[in-house]
């Protein structure tokens, strides 16, 4: 495991070394499924200086911290045996940081590629001024929207001043993510495929095992991206005035483990299965 001056092997810095998903050559469907199936692990990058240290910049690339590194490189050792045939990261360095300490310690040959719609939502400008005048209830307040509680009571159209994202602004982000994946990293099969036992409808016992037959893509993000990346499996094909709030929350280095299938004849007809459930918020239990 790299210390905290170290730098992970094969780690690419700059826009030359982009390589955006969607510009993959995609896989061609065949005959024999009449859906698209997919494990999609979701993984937060570990702790870094602005979650010790908070700027209320999402886009503030910083890095992280020995704790983090340490949080990293303990969650690649745990997947070291874990079958992964891609992994994307944020363009941010403490995502791809905590990509490659997963990639480093993996025995399979796999190579971090960094993906731009993967950064954490943007809050805007005037939020951040709010936030270094001290003053973070209106800061909040500009982030989610007035009058805002718990994560079920937020506006989702409400974007933030100064070049914020609304969280549905973020959640059309996500599908572009979702569908651009399921377009490159797919297997043909039926409804049920035969020899895959598909989990029940809620997890009831986490595994760290990856059905096999299937791809398994992980996308190593941030928190409220992933949040709202569950919660789009969650709401698919559903108009935004009927969203259900998961009130989902990733601590450092958390994951989620996602079977997804998707019909190749209708877009709206998707199914997911949890093979490790989304972290729930403690302030909502």
């Amino acid at each position: 495991m790299p210390n905290a001056a170290e730098t992970p092997r094969n780690l690419k810095t700059g826009a030359d070394h982009m390589r955006s998903m969607r510009s993959e050559k995609p896989r061609t469907a065949n005959s024999n499924g009449k859906y698209r199936w997919l494990i999609i692990s979701l993984v937060r990058h570990g702790e870094s200086m602005n979650n010790v240290y908070p700027t209320w910049n999402a886009k503030n690339d910083d890095r992280l911290t020995l704790r983090g590194r340490v949080q990293a490189g303990t969650l690649g050792l745990h997947w070291q045996d874990t079958r992964i045939d891609a992994i994307y990261a944020s363009t941010l360095t403490r995502a791809r940081v905590t990509a490659h300490a997963i990639a480093d310690a993996n025995k399979g040959d796999l190579s971090v590629r960094t993906e731009p719609l993967l950064v954490e939502r943007h809050i805007g400008s005037v939020a951040r001024i709010h936030a270094a005048r001290g003053d973070h209830k209106a800061a909040r307040q500009e982030q989610h929207g007035p009058g805002v509680g718990r994560f079920a009571h937020r506006d989702r159209m409400h974007r933030p001043s100064g070049g914020g994202e609304s969280l549905d602004d973020v959640a059309r982000r996500i599908k572009v993510v979702l569908l651009s994946t399921l377009k490159h990293h797919f297997e043909p099969l039926g409804e049920k495929p035969e020899g895959i036992a598909l989990p029940p409808e809620r997890c009831t016992s986490p595994t760290d095992d990856v059905p096999e037959g299937i791809p398994h893509v992980v996308l190593v993000s941030h928190n409220v991206f992933m949040c709202e990346f569950y919660e789009t499996l969650v709401n698919w094909g559903k108009p935004v005035s009927e969203h259900r709030s998961t009130c989902t929350d990733y601590p450092n280095t958390a994951w989620s483990r996602h079977l997804i299938r998707l019909s190749e004849e209708d877009s709206s007809d998707m199914r997911f299965w949890d093979l490790q459930e989304a972290p729930r918020c403690s302030r909502c239990a």
